[in-house]
């Protein structure tokens, strides 16, 4: 694919996601992620083709830079006949790429950027409804940038080649069924805190009435120092959480603890956010269990 045609495609695409900044991952043996305003991303074209052919043969990936990235919901490995029913069923993707020949990734824009529970929950149901990758489901997944190859080895040609990444379809509006799926995901969320807040109860009056005292917070220090769980912490977070949120403490104070006593030197701020919000949807799942 000639530069010119790169950079129609990659134009196209930050044109339809409409975002004003994204993030560039270049992955050859890690993940190279590069913040960059989106009328600077075509500046980088030159420097992503170098990456994307021998003998570094790196993957370019794009998503939306911050709180934009939760207006979107990628669905990952999606076929035609998938492709097919998004459009008969009012989830018409913003922008639809095709990664290799005969397989997907479909950006659904919402009506609105959702709040991270929403937005996880919206990932989840959506690709177990139209059978999408669920370990690629999330609102902080890269999506392939259009314009590039896609150097899996299993895609390479027999004149040893690599297919390239097309962009097939843009449109800027949200997907028809946008604010039905919010108030679907809302009322299933007003619903689980509902049951998990009747499940928080019961249980702290089980725990009063046994120790014949009102149970106060415990601090993560004590479970993380319990013998049974060292050398293993995170199951020590999720005890935490467990206890915590069944006395009725919010998530929010519970999400701060964890946050200030973050297990990881890592500074990657989202791989934290995401562990803190997944430790925590462990632990209430389990109270309303």
């Amino acid at each position: 694919m000639s530069i010119d045609r790169t950079r129609r495609a990659v134009q196209q695409l930050i044109e339809t996601l409409a975002c004003p900044a994204y993030e560039i991952g270049i992955k050859a043996d890690h993940m190279q992620n590069r913040p960059i305003a989106a009328e600077k991303v075509l500046n980088l074209i030159p420097l992503l083709r170098y990456e994307n052919i021998a003998p570094r043969d790196a993957h370019i990936y794009i998503r939306p830079l911050g709180d934009h990235n939760r207006r979107f919901t990628l669905l990952d490995d999606l076929t035609q006949e998938t492709v097919d029913r998004l459009h008969k069923e009012g989830y018409t993707p913003s922008a639809l790429v095709e990664t290799s020949p005969g397989n997907f990734q479909a950006w659904l824009k919402h009506a609105r950027p959702l709040e991270g529970r929403l937005a996880t929950l919206a990932a989840h149901r959506l690709a177990e409804r139209f059978g999408a990758d669920s370990s690629a489901a999330g609102w902080m997944r890269y999506g392939r940038l259009p314009g590039f190859t896609n150097r899996k080895p299993d895609y390479r040609k027999p004149d040893g080649n690599f297919p390239f990444v097309l962009l097939r379809s843009a449109r800027t509006e949200p997907f028809p069924m946008a604010n039905i799926l919010y108030m679907e995901l809302t009322n299933h969320l007003q619903l689980q805190d509902e049951r998990q807040a009747q499940a928080r109860a019961q249980i702290r009056e089980r725990l009063s009435h046994a120790s014949g005292r009102e149970v106060q917070k415990r601090p993560l220090s004590h479970y993380r120092n319990l013998p049974k769980y060292h050398g293993d912490p995170k199951s020590a977070d999720i005890a935490f959480c467990v206890f915590n949120l069944a006395l009725g403490i919010s998530e929010s104070e519970l999400a701060a603890d964890l946050d200030t006593n973050y297990l990881s030197r890592n500074p990657d701020s989202r791989r934290r956010a995401a562990y803190i919000q997944r430790t925590i949807r462990k632990a209430a799942a389990y109270v309303a269990a």
